[in-house]
C-alpha cells in the first residue's frame, strides 16, 4: 500500500482503483479485482523512464529483515521523478555501475547514522566496523551526496527489500569447495584447492563490475603474473623468485 500511495501522484488512474480498497463494506471480490489492476501498474512501465544523462539521478536504497532493494530515478524539472531500474538486489552499486560512474548522483536513505558515516567529507573514522570501511572505500568511487528521506517516502525501494518475506531463504553461497581425502594424498589436495580457488575467482568476478576479458588481458601484462601463469612448467626455476622476503626499514 506504500507504494501504491507513493506512486499515486504520478499515475492518476491508481487514485481511481485505491479508493474502492479503502471504502467499508465493499465487496472482497471486488477489491481483490482492483488490487490486481494496481499491482499490474506497479510492475508495467507507466512507472519507468528512459535513461538521460542531463537529468538528475537519484537512487534510493532500503534494507529489511529479508533483502535490500534499490531503485535508480530521474529527477524532473516539474518535481516529478521516473524510475530507470528497479532490481531488488545485496550490491546497487554493481547493477547500476555503468550508469552512476563518473556521473554526480543523489543517495537516498531512510537510515540516519548512514548519513554520518558516508556523508562525511573528513574521511573514515577507524572506529567503524571493517563492513562499513569496505563499502565506504566502495563508494568513494563514485561522486555522490546522501540524503535522509522518511520511510513512507522511499517508494518501491522499501517494497523491494521485502519481496523475499515469502520466499524460501537459500543456503549461503559456497564459497570453498570441501574435498574429504587423505592428508597424504597430495595431488587430490591440490586439486582441491585449485578447484576452490578457481570457484572463489569466478563468484568475485561474476558480482563485481570487473569484465574476465580485462582482467586476462592485464595479467598478460604483469610479468610476475605470467611468471606465475607458468609455474606448473617449471617449478624449481621459478621459485626463487617468490622465495623472497623483504623488509623495509
Amino acid at each position: 500500500m506504500g507504494s501504491i500511495n507513493y506512486y499515486g501522484r504520478f499515475v492518476n488512474e491508481m487514485h481511481k482503483l485505491r479508493g474502492p480498497l479503502d471504502k467499508f463494506g465493499s465487496g472482497a471480490v471486488n477489491k481483490k479485482k482492483h488490487f490486481k489492476v494496481l499491482k499490474k501498474i506497479l510492475n508495467s512501465e507507466l512507472l519507468l523512464t528512459h535513461f538521460d544523462p542531463s537529468l538528475p539521478i537519484v537512487v534510493t536504497a532500503d534494507a529489511s529483515n529479508y533483502g535490500v532493494g534499490a531503485i535508480i530515478s530521474h529527477k524532473f524539472s516539474n518535481g516529478n521523478e521516473k524510475v530507470i531500474e528497479r532490481p531488488c538486489l545485496s550490491v546497487c552499486s554493481a547493477k547500476f555501475h555503468k550508469l552512476l560512474y563518473g556521473r554526480s548522483f543523489i543517495l537516498r536513505t531512510d537510515h540516519k547514522p548512514l548519513l554520518a558515516i558516508f556523508g562525511s567529507k573528513k574521511g573514515i573514522k577507524k572506529c567503524f566496523q571493517h563492513p562499513l570501511q569496505r563499502w565506504a572505500l566502495l563508494l568513494a568511487n563514485y561522486n555522490f551526496k546522501i540524503e535522509f528521506v522518511k520511510t513512507d517516502k522511499m517508494g518501491l525501494a522499501d517494497t523491494l527489500s521485502r519481496l523475499m518475506q515469502d520466499k524460501d531463504q537459500q543456503e549461503d553461497k559456497v564459497i570453498a569447495l570441501v574435498q574429504k581425502s587423505d592428508c597424504s594424498d597430495y595431488v587430490s589436495d591440490q586439486t582441491a584447492s585449485e578447484e576452490s580457488l578457481k570457484y572463489v575467482l569466478n563468484v568475485l568476478i561474476e558480482e563485481s563490475s570487473l569484465d574476465a576479458e580485462v582482467i586476462k588481458s592485464e595479467t598478460n601484462k604483469d610479468s610476475e603474473l605470467l611468471l606465475i601463469k607458468s609455474w606448473p612448467k617449471n617449478q624449481q626455476t621459478k621459485r626463487s623468485n617468490f622465495g623472497r622476503i623483504v623488509v623495509k626499514t
